[in-house]
């Protein structure tokens, strides 16, 4: 189906409970996939709205998020997408004989052309095809919200560290199919065929004393091969869902069994299932598309796992004087630095619209103090310089970790781990031109770590310390005597003067 440009094979193929309620998967479902268990749904980015806006906590997604809100999109369903009989075969030509009231398969023949290959036919009914309209809307969303999704979903299911999530953008359904697969045959061309089934219950006026299920036969001039039993959702011999009065559910789309036959994968040319890749191992953000074409980029290889990106811009020299964006370089956070009343030099970095969240007081002695994570000390105490000069030590909320240099980046980790460990780091700082980047991790909002890499980078880049630990150009700080307002860092960035003490934002 992937290389017909059908998507996924996202059922296995039937869906399970407590997900077999009649309608089966839909747009907005997120979950996990693999080949050998189909796709598993964990919860619905638009069903499950306000139990996702309970779960998150303003404490850890103030920094990129406001109120969780899906995008409003729109379902189109296409009836008879693929009609009755529609086959997806590959290595095989395809002969199918319908029955003579046209409402089901009678027969088929494949002829195989090559050594291995797949078939998949309708074969009972047309297909259905359900799709958004426009997933670009979605795309951003699941890129600027993908630590909450992730988060909420291994809240509900722990994940894996290697196993991603995957979010449903279409799907064809119908009422039942047949599938088989083969390798290795003998003498090409061999010839698959489907047969009618006979069965004791639900007698079909079209096929007889036949159902709807059909085995798969290959006949060969020197042996048969076995094959798996064909699949179809119409089988009688599958538990129906029930109601809440136990009684058996019935479709509820002019009849047809709302239960698919695959879901797309987004590519170039059909965007039908996107996916986020575990932040543990790490996904990117404007970087090369990952093999199966999901909405979100690949990580390029070396990369941390980012699920944040954020960017010093516009810095007016230094990073003292900037503007920190998110996603699509739009603005949440500026960095400022000017005198206080009391002739201090100040940094103030502060969320839009909102106080200071973090301040750095330049002096003989420099301090500085985040809100709800770093008490008020001296820079070289926070971040002290080990004693190989190869890393420095980073205390949060009684935890240390440390920084530390490798191929033209600086490495947040955990203090202890190898500098060159087989799992991603925490976060990442590296420079592109003139702007700085930080990427952060989900593991990094865990130990909310958030709001001190992003002073972290800032006293990096400042040139407050001038022992080559960042490998930047040292930018010296002008003393508090120094005539402040003629040098273009000294002037801040939206902070009215008087610059308030720390003790005002609080």
């Amino acid at each position: 189906m992937h290389k017909s440009g059908k998507g996924l094979a996202a059922w296995d193929p039937r869906p399970r409970k407590p997900y077999a309620d009649g309608h089966g998967v839909i747009p907005g479902d997120v979950g996990t996939f693999s080949a050998e268990g189909g796709f598993k749904k964990t919860f619905n980015i638009f069903d499950d709205e306000t139990s996702i806006r309970a779960y998150s906590d303003p404490q850890v997604y103030n920094l990129s998020w406001e109120a969780y809100t899906p995008p409003k999109l729109e379902v189109a369903t296409h009836e008879g997408k693929l009609p009755l009989g529609h086959t997806i075969a590959e290595g095989t030509s395809v002969d199918i004989k319908l029955t003579s009231r046209g409402g089901a398969v009678a027969s088929g023949a494949f002829r195989c052309h090559s050594t291995k290959g797949a078939i998949l036919v309708l074969t009972t009914s047309s297909a259905d095809l359900e799709e958004l309209e426009d997933h670009i809307p979605l795309r951003d969303f699941i890129i600027d919200n993908a630590a909450l999704l992730y988060l909420y979903a291994n809240s509900i299911r722990r994940l894996d560290d290697h196993e991603s999530l995957y979010i449903i953008t279409g799907c064809i359904k119908s009422d039942g199919w047949a599938l088989a697969a083969f390798k290795d045959l003998a003498d090409p061309p061999d010839v698959i065929r489907l047969v009618k089934k006979a069965a004791a219950s639900r007698d079909s006026p079209d096929v007889g004393a036949g159902t709807s299920v059909l085995d798969v036969v290959v006949e060969t001039i020197r042996n048969t091969i076995p094959f798996d039993q064909c699949t179809d959702a119409d089988d009688p011999l599958q538990q129906e869902p029930s109601n809440q009065e136990g009684q058996r559910s019935r479709p509820d789309r002019g009849g047809k069994r709302p239960f698919p036959i695959g879901t797309r994968c987004a590519s170039p040319t059909f965007h039908q299932i996107s996916y986020i890749q575990n932040p543990y191992i790490g996904f990117g953000i404007g970087q090369n598309a990952p093999s199966i074409g999901g909405a979100l980029p690949a990580l390029a290889p070396g990369s941390p796992p980012q699920v944040l990106t954020v960017r010093f811009v516009q810095l007016n020299p230094s990073v003292l004087n900037c503007t920190i964006t998110g996603h699509n370089a739009v603005p949440f956070m500026e960095v400022a630095t000017g005198p206080t009343p009391g002739g201090i030099l100040r940094t103030i970095l502060r969320r839009s619209n909102e106080g200071g969240f973090a301040y750095i007081d330049w002096g003989r002695y420099a301090f500085v103090e985040i809100n709800n994570c770093v008490e008020r000390k001296p820079i070289n105490e926070w971040l002290p310089l080990s004693a190989d000069r190869s890393r420095r030590i980073m205390n949060v909320q009684g935890r240390n970790f440390m920084w530390y240099n490798r191929d033209n980046s600086t490495y947040l980790d955990l203090d202890g781990a190898p500098s060159n460990p087989p799992n991603p780091p925490l976060a990442r700082i590296f420079r592109i031109g003139e702007d700085i980047t930080l990427a952060l991790s989900t593991e990094a909002f865990q130990y909310n770590l958030q709001y001190a890499a992003i002073v972290a980078t800032v006293l990096f880049h400042s040139g407050h310390f001038n022992d080559g630990f960042c490998n930047v150009v040292h930018i010296p700080l002008p003393s508090p005597s120094s005539p402040l307002h003629p040098l273009p860092y000294t002037t801040p960035i939206n902070v009215p003067h008087p610059i308030p003490t720390p003790h005002n934002n609080k």
